[in-house]
């Protein structure tokens, strides 16, 4: 049987080389005079440098073989549509791949059946898990096939042989590379062949071979036309003949009297990557068909696709003693077991950033077995992100800082931390300097990057006191000590309970507040106490979480914790020029009540006081601030009355023109309002008639995608470095 070398693109017949290149130009009215039934654009093959395509376009050899064992079809009719793209709504067929500029496409034709194979053969559609090296047969065979072209049969015969794996074992470096694949498993887990044949070059035995074998490599003789082809059913119309090449058949469309072939120029050419050719090219200019292989059984049919990857990714893990970066995916049978070595923590090299072990999505230990399901499957391992927040003072004896980070201290991404600057007797709190810059204390941070703060301290005149802060066993009370407090000044506390505990109760100068989680003492004058009690989660509690608006405050405040059966009361508090508007219980108006008690509480609640402003001569309006986007930034107003870094409101006197500034932190951008007089503008003036609602944008500056600003060509340069596979005519 006559057979054909596939390697690069190449001249065959010099008597019929144009005098010039083909241009797409001279193409296209070839192909509106000829009616054909296919267009023409430039593409990723087209638009390659000669340079590149010098590599490709090698001279060719013949070579004549002995015919032996040649599938002739008649099994039966067959369809006259078929395609395995989608046979009774499964896809059998793996996604077109990318050879570059080397002349392999023998190997990605022939490793592409092996893989359509694998799947028929197990029933399985294909879902983003099975992709086999062509590396391997690139520079692992025997018989001389690399980047200058190979045979079908040979690769035919090394997959009976020898087989291939996972391209994780052997990635795809379109070179004529060493076989120094560092995968253990190669060898001992191999997918193969049992058999293959020879088919007949008709269009019925081709059909007939692919509707009961598979998908078939085959070859074919590829003039200058084709590297131009868009789409439609392709037939030879114009250019020189380069050489052949292999390509993969899928299936068919008798009512377009065409094959379905899958190419391996990447989806940038054709029809994402595939090309439909006419009948009449398998004994025509093409000779479509020339050299086409059914490959046989699969061996590996017991093995599944097990995909090892860590959250974020690129990280490294110890399978079976081999090191690995993930993700990577392996086939391995059913039921085997595999020793992993997974580290809890991967620091970066800055030393701030660092992600540690949270779960593994099989719900097991983080260096347990695998052991292989019956089904193809993922095991992720997941990593929280952390970032170091370090902090500092001024001057030790001046003062210190609860909690005391000062040899660093790592919290998840997006938490919360509160730290308060304790000044030592005869000092006052300043400001707090570094990454953050604010004066107000304690200080509640959110964590999104690494940070490093410093509490400054001044030597004080005024009066202080002393609150003496301490907490039972279970849970912990923050800032704990003796906290010095200047005359009239205020001071918060957190009362933050263990992990399955609650707080029971916080005791103030020895009398009961309830079940806070949050203490202020506001205008101190005199020294004071506060001590909080844990309770365990086995006795039933409720939490009713307390609010309120701007203008006044609730008290107690926030998430309080209260035992079944007992009662608790709130006192609704306004501040000056300020009246109780409403009170909200659940969702329902209770009206303008200065306190509320649950009785009997056997449920979570929840309680807002709602404030307005009063003026017996004025009327005011309420403008809201609402932050959109990923990023932070502060907003604040002209007259003042609005220093916002989350949600807030304020109120102004209606029909009163206010100026809003946004300043984007050093991490973010300033995207825009969403009042369109103001659009990107950083300061917007705005006149409030009535209560008003206003977006503003930020956005996180490490958040862009820089590939959106890249240019279609620039993208499609990028994506056609170097390709093609087009390949020696042999007879």
């Amino acid at each position: 049987m006559k057979r054909l070398l596939i390697i690069s693109f190449s001249i065959f017949l010099l008597n019929h080389v144009f005098a010039e290149d083909l241009s797409l130009e001279k193409l296209q009215q070839i192909l509106k005079e000829t009616n054909a039934s296919w267009t023409a654009a430039e593409t990723n093959i087209s638009k390659l440098p000669k340079e590149v395509k010098k590599r490709m376009f090698s001279l060719s050899y013949k070579r004549t073989i002995d015919s032996h064992n040649v599938f002739n079809g008649g099994l039966g009719a067959v369809p006259s549509k078929f395609d395995w793209r989608n046979n009774n709504g499964k896809n059998y067929v793996t996604p077109v791949k990318y050879q570059e500029d080397c002349g392999a496409c023998w190997a990605f034709a022939s490793v592409g059946a092996l893989e359509s194979k694998y799947l028929i053969q197990t029933n399985k559609s294909y879902n983003n898990m099975l992709d086999l090296s062509e590396q391997i047969l690139v520079s692992c065979n025997n018989f001389g096939g690399g980047c200058e072209g190979g045979y079908l049969d040979n690769a035919a015969n090394f997959l009976k042989n020898y087989g291939t794996y996972d391209e994780s074992c052997y990635p795809y470096r379109a070179s004529d590379s060493s076989c120094s694949y560092t995968c253990k498993l190669y060898g001992t887990y191999v997918y193969k062949i049992t058999s293959y044949q020879m088919v007949r070059q008709s269009v019925s035995a081709l059909k007939e071979a692919v509707y009961n074998y598979g998908p078939i490599p085959v070859a074919m003789i590829v003039y200058e036309d084709f590297e131009y082809y868009q789409s439609g059913v392709y037939t030879h119309r114009a250019g020189s003949q380069q050489g052949a090449h292999a390509v993969l058949i899928v299936g068919w469309d008798d009512s377009q009297s065409c094959f379905i072939v899958k190419n391996s120029f990447s989806t940038a050419w054709g029809e994402n990557g595939y090309f439909r050719i006419a009948y009449s090219e398998v004994n025509g200019d093409t000779d479509f068909g020339y050299s086409a292989i059914a490959f046989g059984n699969i061996s590996a049919t017991n093995y599944v696709q097990t995909m090892l990857a860590t959250d974020p990714g690129g990280k490294s893990i110890k399978f079976d003693g081999y090191t690995i970066t993930t993700p990577v995916i392996f086939s391995l049978p059913i039921g085997s077991s595999h020793t992993v070595n997974v580290n809890n923590v991967f620091t970066e090299s800055d030393g701030k950033t660092r992600y540690i072990f949270d779960n593994r999505s099989d719900g097991k230990g983080i260096n347990d077995n695998v052991v292989i399901p019956s089904q193809d499957s993922s095991i992720v391992w997941n990593y929280k992100l952390q970032y170091l927040i370090k902090t500092s003072v001024n001057n030790t004896s001046y003062g210190r800082v609860d909690p005391d980070c000062s040899s660093g201290c790592w919290n998840d991404y997006w938490t919360s931390i509160t730290f308060s600057a304790i000044p030592n007797i005869g000092y006052q709190f300043k400001n707090w300097s570094g990454d953050i810059q604010s004066s107000i204390n304690p200080i509640k941070l959110t964590v999104m990057e690494p940070l490093s703060i410093m509490a400054n301290f001044e030597k004080s005149t005024a009066k202080t006191y002393t609150i003496t802060a301490s907490a039972g066993p279970n849970g912990k009370i923050v800032p704990s000590g003796n906290i010095y407090v200047q005359e009239k000044g205020t001071q918060s506390f957190e009362i933050i309970p263990d992990n399955g505990y609650s707080v029971e109760d916080v005791l103030v100068d020895n009398r009961s507040v309830g079940a806070l989680t949050k203490y202020t003492f506001n205008n101190v004058t005199s020294n004071h106490t506060i001590y909080a009690k844990f309770i365990s989660n086995t006795i039933p509690t409720y939490t009713i979480v307390a609010s309120a608006s701007e203008g006044g405050k609730i008290q107690p405040e926030g998430s309080i914790i209260v035992r079944k059966g007992a009662s608790q009361t709130f006192t609704m508090i306004p501040d000056t020029g300020y009246i109780i508007k409403d009170v909200i219980v659940d969702g329902e108006s209770m009206g303008a009540v200065s306190t509320y008690t649950f009785q009997n509480v056997s449920s979570n609640h929840g309680i807002s006081a709602i404030f307005k402003r009063q003026d017996p001569n004025k009327e005011y309006v309420k403008l809201s601030i609402r932050y959109s986007g990923d990023g932070r930034g502060s907003v604040v107003s002209n007259p003042e009355g609005l220093n916002c870094t989350s949600d807030c409101s304020g109120w102004f006197v209606k029909g009163s023109m206010v100026q809003l500034i946004a300043n984007p932190n050093n991490s973010s951008s300033f995207e825009g309002w969403n009042i369109a007089s103001c659009g990107k503008n950083q300061t917007c003036n705005i006149i409030v008639n009535y209560d008003t609602p206003v977006t503003v944008y930020f956005k996180l500056k490490n958040n862009d995608n820089s590939d959106e600003n890249n240019s279609d060509e620039e993208i499609m340069e990028e994506a056609i470095k170097s390709s093609g596979c087009s390949c020696n005519y042999i007879k």
